[in-house]
């Protein structure tokens, strides 16, 4: 995935309950980290990592038994 601008959208599908979604750098230190309940059904959640120096992050996202991790390629349009 690629987040021009240094905003991006995670869309998902809870069912009432926490999710945490922590953004690492290559460094694997924590840029990112937010912790929210959510309704059951669709939801979506913008991440603005513009405050980020361009290169590549990992998303986290865990949620009960749920886990996954993505790669994003930040840039930055001038």
């Amino acid at each position: 995935m690629v987040a021009e601008n240094g905003k991006f959208n995670i869309d998902f599908y809870p069912n009432d309950k926490t999710m945490q979604f922590t953004i690492t750098n290559t460094m694997g230190q924590t840029v990112f980290s937010l912790s929210k309940i959510y309704m059951q059904g669709q939801a979506t959640e913008t991440i603005d990592l513009s405050n980020q120096p361009v290169g590549i992050y990992i998303v986290f996202i865990k949620g009960g038994t749920y886990n996954s991790s993505h790669k994003i390629i930040l840039q930055h349009n001038q």
